[in-house]
């Protein structure tokens, strides 16, 4: 709610704690208005201990159980701690309404990332489910470093795209044994990204309705800073940016 500030972003930790921040809100609610708060707290705005009356309620059996595993005194400290903290816990439960509101809302957009991976990508598929379920899937996902088919495949291709190069002029067995190796690294590349790209079709299919857009395998010469601006500049392409507020 800061006029401050356009967007924010929150980087999550991996599937099973993000999961967790989405479902934080529910939980915390489902706490403060459980059965087992209401039978704690005294039944009279006057009476700040736990009565023996209590037990012999519809909760006694949960209660008397409760009594023998921490004590009767804890509990009636904790229905003391209770009565006088209701206040703050009717701001927190309207807190986790605002929250889960805001989060399932239109403001606010799940962006999945993932590595085109069996793997990684059968987490990624369980994970979205799962936030699809809580009300917050994901609208679009991002395939990070994606690898490029090569264009060159077979020996001969490639030692008539080298032959040219200074190095390999008068040395035809250095072009051969070269364009060998080169052609061997380029089918190992060539089959991983034919692997990423079935990956990347199979969440596509998963959930047909979210934006999929996929992120190259960058070099890392130019440092931190340059993969970010080509990491931005590529999201930007696939139309990924968030629109400014008006």
């Amino acid at each position: 709610n800061d006029k401050r500030f356009d967007l924010v972003v929150l980087d999550t930790p991996p599937a099973a704690n993000a999961l967790e921040f989405f479902d934080a809100p529910s939980r915390l609610a489902a706490a403060i208005a459980s059965p087992l708060i209401k039978w704690l707290m005294p039944q009279s705005s006057g009476q700040r201990f736990l009565s023996v009356a209590r037990l012999g309620s519809g909760g006694g059996v949960v209660l008397r159980a409760l009594s023998r595993l921490v004590g009767s005194r804890f509990l009636a400290d904790l229905g003391v701690f209770l009565a006088d903290f209701q206040p703050v816990l009717a701001g927190v439960l309207a807190r986790t309404q605002t929250v889960q509101e805001l989060l399932s809302g239109p403001a606010t957009a799940v962006v999945g990332v993932c590595i085109a991976e069996p793997q990684a990508m059968d987490e990624a598929i369980a994970f979205s489910g799962q936030l699809h379920e809580l009300g917050v899937g994901p609208t679009a996902f991002i395939v990070n470093r994606m690898l490029e088919p090569p264009s060159l495949l077979r020996p001969d291709e490639i030692a008539h795209a080298l032959e040219d190069l200074p190095a390999f002029e008068h040395a035809p067995a250095l072009l051969a044994e070269s364009a060998q190796a080169v052609s061997e690294a380029a089918t190992t590349v060539h089959a991983l990204a034919t692997l990423q790209a079935r990956e990347k079709e199979r969440l596509e299919r998963t959930f047909p309705t979210s934006k999929v857009t996929s992120l190259p395998l960058l070099e890392s010469q130019g440092g931190p800073l340059y993969l970010l601006d080509q990491t931005a500049l590529r999201l930007e392409q696939a139309g990924l940016v968030p629109a400014p507020r008006s």
